[in-house]
């Protein structure tokens, strides 16, 4: 069977392929699935394909794409079944792909799409988008887009290019006195080669040279054909990875812009070459994912040449991993071994000392060498600010711009072009060297970044200076250099200085764990100056610096030595290797922590990066075992948290400024407490108020948190352990200047911290949300996780001991009730969203809640009749949410079971998840969209097309914000006779209320009899 990747890309109409061949990719990419959810979903997909119930697989595709939200293929599939449905909706999903991988055949997937939705204009710009980028696709029914595509829209003609430099041209153009071609390569004349006429396309022989343009033009009789503008440097685009294995070398190389094409590369050794050809597809589940299409090689030891090896592909472009030693590290062992062999021979004496000196010796990372002889003298250097550059002509020119405004005394600027292949960056970078006082080397040879380091480091070497490495993707701040130069002499074993940056990995901020938003230049400005406000000079140690902007010490340069090129490749983890060996000199390495530089940083690297990235580390932890525990145990300790946090808390009062404050103290759990809780928080900002959102979490290591956050701002590291630091909170709320608080719940926090928050002295109302204030499995629920009717206590704590409590502390109902009542009786207001919650409060604590909705119910529904059932169709029933047991979940799968085994016509349509997909996806009578976002609530629940909806939650909910949706969505609701879902649908109608006792077979047959939104039949 021909692979899963071959078939996408020779069939790309799959609108044309049939089902079964969809059905057959469908299945065969269920195994290549790493989410088993997904997995499933598609074999179901591929199952209702073969039965042609492609409104069934389309459901099942969805599901799938729901639990895999970033594979591709899966949307890929979900694009090709809609194409072969005729449906315009196809359009999304392949614009999506297109713009995010820029494969060709999804760009000729999306112009098909438009063509079959009467939109020929914009089929012309999204072939003409692929055309100029991508090599064509020639088969038949391409070639018949084209045409059609040119037809409706009165193009002359269209043209492509392919990696071989070969140009082609079709449609009318082409025909016998039409006006003559013109081409010209970045605007000069350029000949055509040898023509042959193919069915279609006429295609010329341009040549190798013409691959080196920037843009080649088509036109004739003067005007542009579709696809003009090519650009050779994205078709011929190359992307491949290779590293050493125990048997010789392997890697993989593709053809973003020509996928179909095997790419033929070549190996140099030191005196001799040999070339090969990466042939097979990898169909990993990553790469197919994103849809990645990388083609395999490896050669044996015995094939290779001699010598430290360099791997390009087609046009010379070299691989990732490039250049590398093959028998590295074997080398290493014998030349180790034999040093050793001479310090203790058999025969012989034993020599005392040997100059050899194994080339990858491993030396434990967590080993701290002593520094040797006194400590260095302070010497005010000159610093080299080292910029190497390769691609990226804004952000390079915006960075050294930057540079030059913020350059101080004694700061000499060195731009390094690796061989940029980016004539406009080299052309503004010669033009800035002749008007701004900065060095410029233009390399002819791409050394990749270490080596183009190693020039700017040697020669800072040579020239007793200072030295700062610095990316030519970001922004610097006023005195960075003097910042970072302090705090390097600091101390005399400082041997480098890194600052704070939104991507710099353990010095990233706000938020080194996850991407942080790119800062404009002012932002950065204000952060550095908030930087330095807070922190002044202090210094942080760290386990390594990050290459990104790292200030190294003159004798710390001349000490350990530059970059190791041999290595390192192209470059990941060179900076730290460096690191490691002057911390083995006895050099330390610190944060400088008043300082901060953005970084534009990209958010998503290439697959051969990645592979890079992976076999660099690899590298390093060879030569310095350990080093990510190292690491690892150092990130555990986050000892730059305090300074994150500082920085944050000056940060929260400039936007705070004269304002007053309100907190709203939550737990950190998903649901309609939160919800409700961000909807009070933005009231309060409307009003003029700081919003504080006071929530419980955990530290990295399993620690109690308080964290505090608002609406405006992310400032993630306003967190407190609640335990050590709850003096420091308590400190930090009142000079917050808080005006009142809302206490919305307690799961989470330690019962000494909401003790804490209701002492202030601030007043403070409590919000009711579910029972957790008087019943730890919070929904009064019991046998069968039914409504328990609120017996006794001793029923309470029986129950409590047989089932266990859903809390975050182990308490019994008496004590959580004594606990609670203090609480409820020192509140200013207790505040309810419904009666019904009132009432219950009310019987339990004596007190007297005030009754707010948290939503002002609009309803549209009064009187509207329920379409019925039609002969041989079904009553559509739509559930919407999160659905565990309290919510009704076995009550849902009784019900399915029921109507698979009797065939009754009823369908249940979730519009969430539940506790357990599968269970309910095996009756055939439920269908599942997945986890979805707020906002897609309303229009998913809609897309249903459902008859009615059904919340089949079997206890006294306080509030439903599903329920609303619900409504908004223009659906009658059936629901039990209990709690706040009953109140608001007797109140307001738009529903149907059920006895809670009523057996699965009754609730189907008064599911199927609901004759409008207000009445059921008898």
């Amino acid at each position: 069977m021909a692979s899963v990747v071959e078939a996408l890309l020779t069939s790309w109409a799959k609108g044309e392929a049939g089902l079964a061949g969809l059905a057959e990719q469908t299945c065969v990419i269920a195994g290549m699935e790493a989410n088993p959810r997904a997995a499933e979903a598609l074999l179901r997909a591929g199952a209702a394909l073969r039965e042609d119930s492609t409104e069934v697989a389309l459901s099942h595709l969805l599901y799938a794409q729901r639990q895999a939200p970033s594979s591709s293929l899966i949307t890929l599939l979900i694009g090709d079944l809609r194409l072969h449905l005729g449906l315009a909706e196809a359009a999304e999903p392949f614009d999506l792909l297109a713009r995010r991988s820029g494969w060709n055949a999804v760009w000729y997937r999306l112009a098909l799409t438009r063509m079959r939705a009467s939109r020929p204009d914009l089929a012309a710009i999204e072939i003409h988008e692929t055309l100029s980028r991508n090599a064509p696709i020639l088969d038949q029914p391409a070639i018949a887009l084209l045409d059609d595509i040119l037809q409706a829209t009165g193009a002359r003609g269209w043209c492509g290019l392919n990696t071989r430099g070969d140009l082609f041209v079709g449609g009318p153009v082409i025909r016998r006195g039409a006006p003559m071609l013109s081409v010209t390569a970045d605007g000069m004349p350029l000949r055509l080669g040898a023509r042959a006429r193919e069915p279609g396309f006429v295609r010329f022989a341009l040549g190798q040279a013409a691959l080196g343009a920037e843009t080649i033009e088509v036109t004739s009789g003067g005007v542009p054909l579709v696809g003009s503008r090519l650009k050779p440097q994205s078709v011929i685009r190359c992307e491949g990875f290779v590293e050493r294995t125990e048997a010789g070398i392997a890697g993989w190389c593709w053809l973003p812009g020509a996928p179909d094409v095997q790419p033929r590369l070549q190996v140099r050794g030191l005196s001799s070459a040999i070339d090969l050809t990466a042939e097979a597809m990898i169909e990993t589940a990553a790469n197919l994912e994103r849809l990645i299409w990388q083609r395999g090689f490896s050669v044996p030891f015995a094939e290779l040449p001699d010598g430290q090896l360099a791997l390009a592909g087609p046009h010379g472009r070299p691989l990732y991993g490039s250049p590398l030693r093959p028998t590295g590290g074997v080398d290493s062992g014998m030349v180790a071994a034999s040093r050793l062999r001479r310090r203790f021979p058999a025969l012989g004496k034993a020599e005392a000392e040997d100059s050899d000196v194994a080339a990858e010796i491993s030396i434990p990372a967590a080993h701290r060498g002593r520094r040797a002889g006194p400590p260095p003298q302070p010497v005010l250097r000159q610093t080299l600010i080292a910029i190497p550059v390769y691609r990226g002509l804004r952000s390079t020119i915006d960075c050294v711009r930057s540079v030059l405004e913020h350059r101080g005394p004694d700061e000499v600027i060195l731009v390094i072009s690796d061989a940029s292949p980016e004539p406009a960056l080299v052309e503004a970078l010669t033009n800035m060297a002749r008007k701004e006082d900065i060095q410029l080397r233009l390399e002819t040879v791409n050394r990749g970044f270490p080596g183009t380091v190693n020039l700017a480091m040697r020669q800072a070497a040579e020239a007793g200076q200072d030295i700062v490495l610095l990316n030519s993707d970001t922004l610097v701040a006023p005195h960075w250099v003097a910042g970072l130069r302090r705090a390097t002499y600091a101390e005399s074993d400082i041997g480098t200085a890194t600052p704070f940056s939104n991507a710099a990995t353990i010095l990233s901020y706000p938020d080194p764990w996850h991407a942080n938003a790119i800062p404009t230049e002012e932002e950065t400005a204000e952060l550095a100056a908030a930087f330095a406000a807070e922190n002044g000079e202090a210094v942080a140690e760290i386990p390594t610096g990050h290459g990104f902007c790292l200030y190294i010490r003159h004798a710390c340069l001349v000490e350990t030595g530059i970059l190791r090129e041999d290595v390192f490749a192209q470059g990941y983890g060179e900076e730290n290797d460096f690191c490691m060996r002057a911390r083995h000199l006895g050099w330390r390495h610190v944060a400088a922590t008043g300082c901060y530089i953005g970084h534009l940083e990209g958010q998503s690297f290439a697959a051969a990066k990645e592979s890079l990235v992976r076999r660099n580390l690899k590298m390093l932890n060879t030569l310095h075992p350990g080093y990510d525990s190292l690491i690892a145990d150092w990130e555990k300790a986050d000892p730059l948290f305090p300074h994150r946090r500082l920085v944050d808390q000056a940060r929260l009062r400039a936007i705070q400024r004269d304002r007053r404050a309100i907190g709203f103290v939550t737990h950190n759990r998903e649901g309609g407490v939160q919800r409700h809780v961000l909807a009070r928080a933005r009231q309060a900002e409307e009003a003029g108020f700081l919003a504080l959102i006071v929530r419980a979490t955990k530290d990295r290591t399993g620690g109690a948190l308080c964290e505090v956050k608002t609406p405006s701002l992310a400032l993630p590291n306003l967190q407190f352990h609640a335990g050590s630091e709850r003096p420091l909170l308590e400190q930090f709320l009142r000079a917050c200047r808080l005006d009142n608080i809302e206490l919305h719940h307690f799961i989470g926090h330690e019962p000494e911290t909401i003790a804490m928050v209701t002492a202030l002295g601030i007043p403070f109302d409590l919000h009711l949300h579910d029972y957790a204030w008087f019943c730890p499995r919070i929904t009064l629920t019991a046998q069968g996780n039914r409504y328990c009717g609120e017996p006794e206590l001793k029923v309470c704590e029986d129950c409590v001991r047989d089932r266990g409590g859903a809390l975050d502390r182990d308490i019994q109902p008496g004590a959580l009730i004594a606990w609670s009542q203090d609480i409820f009786d020192r509140a200013r207001v207790v505040i309810a969203p419904t009666a019904d919650t009132a009432l219950r409060f009310r019987r339990r604590f004596g007190v007297q809640p005030q009754v707010r909705p948290w939503e002002t119910d609009h309803l549209r529904l009064q009187g509207k009749p329920i379409r019925p059932i039609t002969p041989g169709g079904a009553r559509e029933v739509c559930i919407a949410g999160a659905i565990g047991y309290e919510k009704g979940y076995q009550i849902l799968l009784d019900c399915a079971r029921l109507a698979q085994a009797e065939d009754l016509p009823i369908l249940f349509q979730i519009v969430g998840f539940t506790c357990d997909d599968e269970r309910l996806l095996e009756t055939g009578k439920v269908t599942i969209t997945g986890r979805y976002e707020e906002s897609e609530a309303i229009a998913l629940i809609k897309a249903q097309n459902a008859d009615l909806a059904f919340l089949p939650a079997l206890w006294p909910e306080t509030w439903s914000y599903v329920l609303s949706q619900l409504w908004q969505a223009e659906l009658p609701v059936v629901a039990f006779d209990i709690g706040a879902q009953a109140e608001r649908i007797k109140s307001n109608g738009g529903g149907v209320l059920l006895p809670l006792s009523l057996p699965p077979r009754r609730i189907i047959q008064a599911l199927c009899n609901v004759v409008s939104s207000t009445q059921a039949a008898a």
